[in-house]
């Protein structure tokens, strides 16, 4: 699950035009946090998960932010309710 320098320097570069985010090595990926939220991980030169963003989407931050919002929104919520 390697993640080379260049793609988390990408990664990272272009979620920072929308807000700003942080990324943790873990679990052979890097972990990325926006808002002190855990809201994707990236491994092996992609998004793991459910869904993952389309490179023209991650490259125009007009288009990234949507998604950046709903995926720490998911973690917000997510967040919540683990206190209740």
């Amino acid at each position: 699950m390697a993640v080379s320098d260049s793609y988390r320097d990408f990664v990272l570069e272009q979620l920072g035009r929308v807000m700003p985010v942080t990324g943790k090595s873990m679990f052979g990926g890097v972990g990325l946090y926006a808002n002190s939220l855990f809201f994707a991980l990236i491994a092996e030169d992609s998004a793991m998960g459910y869904y993952e963003v389309p490179v023209d989407v991650v490259e125009d931050p007009v288009q990234l932010a949507p998604w950046m919002r709903r995926a720490i929104n998911v973690a917000a919520d997510a967040k919540r309710r683990k206190r209740k």
